[in-house]
């Protein structure tokens, strides 16, 4: 077990540059009225993610246009969202990559109003479903093995490794609208590997969070970027912890948005980036 009480040496990395190079990109997979299998043309759109075998999460949302009752919208949605992902799944994406798959019904934007297209009784723009995918690649320079002691971090203490306690990864750091660490965060990063570690039944969701939310709560769009920014933060623990030899099977990530902020009001630049944070629940010890 992990002895806090005892002076603590590790072979820590030591890197030069930045620690991830993150890629996100976007598919648009568009549908007609009231359909939802997926055609051959979809099926040349989706080659090229289907052939990237690399690290890579995958967030599938479905949409509809403004026709029809709100019900059946989300139901047809959904079914778009679900055959694009077993789709994928079939086509031998492992389904531990697809970290989210949502119907979302009627497209926000979406309304008769809005309407552009004469020939169209809907908003084919919004009849869709929308593939998000990073590829988060561990950038290494030489790594270097130094015996070099870490600072404790006494949230990790035994006594709070309890299956149901949320730690607060105190000096994990994000910058501003990113999901990639300060360099402050590695001490912590790497004390966090070392936990892991020294813990094999331990496990845990890594649970990413932002400051500085703003807009129209109720709008959806503003929502997901929110919700998506601090899913990435999530991610970028989630992919570090993998690439220093933390097991994949023991970790699971999720975004929270702005939701408990620690710094509700957040008067200075420190709060805001301690909102921008990540904690770790206990699941299984």
């Amino acid at each position: 077990m992990f002895k806090i009480g005892l002076p603590l040496f590790a072979f820590i990395l030591l890197y030069i540059n930045c620690l991830y190079s993150q890629e996100l990109d976007t598919i648009n997979l568009y549908f007609e009225i009231d359909k939802y299998d997926i055609t051959n043309q979809h099926r040349m759109i989706l080659e090229d993610l289907i052939g990237k075998k690399d690290a890579i999460d995958i967030e599938v949302y479905g949409y509809t246009d403004f026709l029809g009752d709100a019900e059946y919208n989300i139901s047809l949605s959904e079914k778009r969202c679900n055959n694009v992902k077993d789709y994928l799944i079939s086509q031998g994406v492992e389904s531990k990559k697809i970290a989210i798959w949502n119907g979302k019904g009627i497209h926000s934007e979406s309304s008769l109003k809005n309407r552009t297209d004469m020939d169209d009784p809907g908003i084919k723009e919004h009849r869709k479903v929308e593939i998000i995918y990073g590829k988060f690649e561990p950038v290494f320079k030489e790594i270097i093995n130094e015996e070099v002691e870490i600072p404790i971090f006494q949230s990790f203490i035994d006594e709070n490794l309890v299956v149901g306690n949320n730690i607060v990864l105190e000096d994990i750091l994000f910058y501003g609208n990113s999901s990639n660490f300060r360099p402050e965060s590695m001490p912590a990063l790497n004390y966090l590997v070392k936990v892991m570690k020294n813990n094999p039944s331990l496990k845990i969701e890594i649970q990413g969070y932002i400051c500085c939310e703003k807009g129209n709560k109720e709008g959806f769009d503003e929502v997901y970027k929110e919700y998506n920014l601090s899913s990435n933060r999530a991610r970028s623990v989630y992919h570090y912890l993998i690439a220093n030899g933390v097991e994949e099977n023991r970790m699971t990530f999720k975004g929270f948005g702005a939701s408990k902020k620690r710094y509700p009001k957040e008067r200075n630049e420190e709060e805001k980036a301690k909102n921008r944070r990540v904690e770790i629940l206990i699941l299984e010890k």
